[in-house]
């Protein structure tokens, strides 16, 4: 199986548990509710996404096994509510799980901050760490829409697992391809109406459509796929 470090023209859920810089707040009162309205608010109206490969064994062709999956966090402007969106694949054993094929869901969440510690109990206690800046290191802030896909197989010699992330924010666009234990590799874009145009160095620009909410890219290096909006 061919392995793809990057691409050129062509075009990861959840993190249980993330360490981060720290900020610093003036109080840590009530858990539960508001907790600590000064970083609290730093959240407010923003919005992140995270790709997880939560599991990534392969033995053999037969006997291997993936979990991909993609997280949108966007917190409400009042500071008090996050709705969160999930992106699930699962693959076992050379073949796809028809229940948690590029599924998503999405649900409306309590949050709470102690000091600089976001907590979503409603997602396993999901923890993580805001920065003074209101950045979640192993997250990314997003502008505009995003799209998603996962995909893994396995041949004699390995599993390979791979996400992709588009973003849509106004005439701007990125392409992000991630695999499993890699850096991921981003392209950038341009939009005009519903084409976007992706253009590496020394390539002509390839151009795929956003069609309704999907995005439908025919010659990836993984073969035709189909990025949905989250």
């Amino acid at each position: 199986m061919r392995k793809f470090a990057k691409i050129s023209a062509v075009l990861a859920a959840m993190v249980l548990a993330l360490a981060f810089a720290g900020c610093n707040s003036s109080s840590d009162d009530d858990d539960e509710g508001n907790g600590t309205s000064s970083t609290k608010n730093i959240l407010a109206g923003k919005t992140y996404y995270s790709i997880d490969f939560e599991k990534v064994d392969y033995t053999s062709e037969s006997n291997n096994e993936a979990k991909i999956r993609v997280g949108m966090f966007a917190f409400d402007s009042n500071g008090q509510k996050v709705k969160f969106t999930g992106l699930e694949y699962n693959f076992k054993n050379g073949a796809v799980d028809e229940n948690k094929d590029n599924i998503i869901e999405s649900d409306e969440l309590n949050y709470s901050v102690s000091g600089s510690t976001l907590t979503i109990k409603e997602l396993g206690n999901l923890i993580a760490t805001i920065k003074s800046d209101g950045s979640i290191d192993g997250m990314k802030e997003l502008k505009g829409n995003l799209y998603a896909f996962a995909k893994a197989e396995a041949d004699s010699k390995e599993l390979l697992a791979v996400a992709y992330i588009i973003t849509v924010d106004g005439t701007a666009c990125n392409l992000e391809q991630q695999y499993a234990n890699e850096e991921p590799f981003v392209l950038k874009g341009t939009v005009s109406g519903s084409n976007l145009k992706f253009t590496a160095e020394r390539k002509d620009g390839q151009i795929v459509t956003v069609s309704g909410k999907e995005i439908k890219i025919d010659n990836s290096p993984d073969g035709p796929i189909t990025l949905k909006r989250m």
